[in-house]
């Protein structure tokens, strides 16, 4: 029997803002990619990283499970984008969950442009140069 997610995430890890915060205002990291951890129910930092070019941070979302995601194009915070991938491989009841769970990670992420916002299942929707063209770059 289908049973739809329950009230989502209960909140946020501890670094999962501060490392946002990081990203955006010393330019220290590229990316940080989150997941929800199933046992505590959890919005956390599953990897950030100082550098990488977007193609290698395309390839840190999987194909078979959700994640949440920010990429800095530079040094502005306007050139942030915040990703909620939802691949057509993952389990329904997480793409569900992912989708009711964003708003407790976005509205936490001060700074972010509401064009910068993407939420996808397919890597072809976020090729650099589409991307780029939507944040004004």
């Amino acid at each position: 029997m289908y049973q739809p997610p329950s009230s989502g995430c209960k909140g946020l890890s501890g670094d999962a803002i501060s490392l946002f915060n990081k990203l955006q205002s010393e330019h220290s990291l590229k990316y940080i990619i989150y997941t929800i951890t199933p046992e505590e129910n959890l919005i956390s930092v599953l990897k950030s990283s100082p550098s990488g070019d977007y193609s290698s941070f395309l390839s840190e979302l999987p194909d078979s499970e959700c994640r949440y995601a920010v990429y800095s194009f530079g040094d502005d915070q306007d050139y942030t984008i915040f990703i909620n991938w939802l691949p057509d491989g993952a389990k329904v009841m997480d793409r569900e969950l992912f989708v009711e769970s964003s708003v407790v990670l976005q509205r936490e992420m001060m700074g972010l442009k509401p064009g910068a916002r993407f939420e996808v299942s397919e890597k072809g929707s976020l090729a650099e140069e589409v991307v780029k063209r939507k944040i004004g770059l």
